[in-house]
């Protein structure tokens, strides 16, 4: 490397440092950004199958107390 080469890499050394951490900087935010948005997305997509999963229990705790009260009531008719 020749002297003037060598003294404009000393020269553009700082300016690319500066554009590194801008870069890194926007992407630190473009991710965090993209990673709260997908996490929260999750958080609702869960809520859904937690709600669909409590009626279904419901449901078949109700088709069970239905059932005892058929049993119940036929047992009664017998007797």
């Amino acid at each position: 490397m020749s002297k003037s080469e060598l003294s404009r890499v000393r020269k553009a050394w700082p300016l690319l440092i500066v554009l590194v951490l801008v870069l890194a900087g926007t992407a630190y935010l473009i991710l965090s950004h993209i990673g709260s948005s997908v996490s929260s997305s999750a958080v609702i997509e869960l809520d859904e199958i937690r709600f669909r999963t409590e009626r279904a229990i419901q449901a078949s705790d109700q088709q069970r107390v239905n059932r005892l009260e058929r049993t119940s009531k036929a047992l009664r008719k017998t007797a």
